[in-house]
């Protein structure tokens, strides 16, 4: 445009009915590209092309707020053409961005999104046919151009530094992402048709602006809620992952403890019984070590399998260590948790019975460790006098079993 407004070609330049980026505009946008590409090892090529643009940017925006906006290009540059406030406004924006860039400021990003909000505002309203965007008359008139060249230079200052909601891997980054194609494109796919629509002469303008404005939000409710539903998913995978073990898809220990907290207080409200379990699995090593860890993993989610079969759905069942599993067993007196820790017991021995048939010889066995709910304690105590008691239960049977070697 520079170029062509310094060789007068007219047909770049004719004011006629659009209108034009001026020659000013040029030179400051020039600046502006300049400083985006220094970004952001070339610190002083970067300062010095940012502050060129934002005065580039502050004399035309004073050129068009207290004179016409054509005196700048007239006087300096022989060109008869008004400067736009939006685009004197948007290398303002631009110039201080890069100017500042690299002082970890994140007001130099949002003063460069500003701008590409001004650039991205005009170009719709030039594609819909907004007159308050184009035409000689108009004194925020901002050339397509122009605004082409705001929302690309946002786009280079912002890309710079690739961090932020558009770029990170969160739900916001993941939504962001997804929305601001639809919401650039839907209102301009649908202006566009519902114009041509009306140039053609299926309707009147002010229909085709009803159609223009209701297709447009239909468009974006359809894609929000797409969007939403599919963030609502991600949120469930995500709150599965925090609170499920990958491999067994128990309970792990943080959220163990804290479901069996909320539903011992229950139990305490009412003047229930329950009781906690530690289940810890015995000679799982010999499995890794002479099978494998595949068969490990598999041996702890068939162990996890059938302790939740031996458990009440209102039960509370985790995985809180390696091998090591825990309870909370509601609606049971002492000797009953016992029976219960010998159902437990019995099930992860058919657990090793069952590899065993299958090819896979193992000696897996249990000792767990019990502690009744009768006072106050809080369940995390209770885990640790049932974890106690399971190590006792271990040491006994180690005990025994070298009594029996001997």
């Amino acid at each position: 445009m520079l170029l062509a407004w310094s060789a007068g070609l007219q047909v770049a330049t004719r004011t006629d009915t659009l209108a034009p980026m001026s020659p000013l505009s040029c030179v400051g946008f020039l600046g502006a590209a300049l400083g985006t590409w220094a970004m952001p090892d070339r610190a002083r090529l970067k300062v010095a092309a940012g502050a060129f643009a934002c005065v580039a940017g502050t004399v035309g925006l004073l050129d068009a707020l207290l004179a016409d906006g054509t005196w700048v290009n007239r006087t300096l540059l022989g060109a008869d053409v008004r400067i736009s406030a939006l685009t004197a406004a948007a290398l303002v924006l631009l110039g201080v961005a890069i100017a500042l860039d690299g002082h970890g400021w994140p007001i130099t990003r949002r003063l460069a999104i500003a701008a590409g909000a001004l650039g991205g505002a005009a170009t719709i309203g030039f594609l819909l046919g907004v007159p308050l965007f184009y035409g000689v008359s108009r004194s925020v008139q901002m050339s397509w151009s122009a605004a082409l060249c705001a929302m690309l230079i946002a786009f280079g200052v912002v890309l710079a530094h690739p961090v932020g909601t558009l770029f990170d891997r969160t739900l916001s980054g993941r939504f962001a992402r997804r929305m601001v194609p639809p919401v650039l494109g839907i209102p301009v796919l649908s202006g566009a048709l519902a114009t041509a629509a009306a140039r053609a002469g299926w309707w009147a303008p002010s229909v085709a602006a009803w159609v223009m404005t209701l297709a447009a939000v239909a468009g974006l409710a359809f894609v929000v809620s797409k969007a939403v539903e599919r963030l609502a998913e991600d949120d469930r995978r995500l709150t599965q992952l925090a609170i499920r073990d990958p491999l067994t898809g128990a309970y792990n220990r943080r959220h163990f403890l804290a479901e069996a907290e909320r539903a011992a207080s229950r139990a305490r409200r009412y003047g229930e019984s329950a009781a906690i379990a530690v289940v810890d699995l015995d000679r799982f090593k010999e499995i890794n070590d002479r099978w494998g860890h595949q068969a490990g993993d598999e041996a702890l989610v068939r162990v996890h399998r059938a302790l939740r079969t031996r458990l009440r759905s209102s039960d509370v069942l985790g995985r809180i260590g390696g091998d090591e599993f825990a309870a909370l067993i509601l609606h049971v007196n002492p000797g009953q948790a016992l029976h219960v820790a010998d159902e437990m017991r019995d099930a992860v021995a058919q657990v090793g019975r069952e590899m065993t048939a299958e090819g896979r010889r193992n000696r897996l066995g249990a000792s767990i460790g019990m502690a009744t709910l009768d006072g106050h304690e809080d369940v995390e105590d209770l885990v640790d006098l049932a974890d106690r008691r399971m190590y006792d239960e271990k040491r006994l049977a180690h005990q025994v079993e070298g009594s029996a070697h001997h």
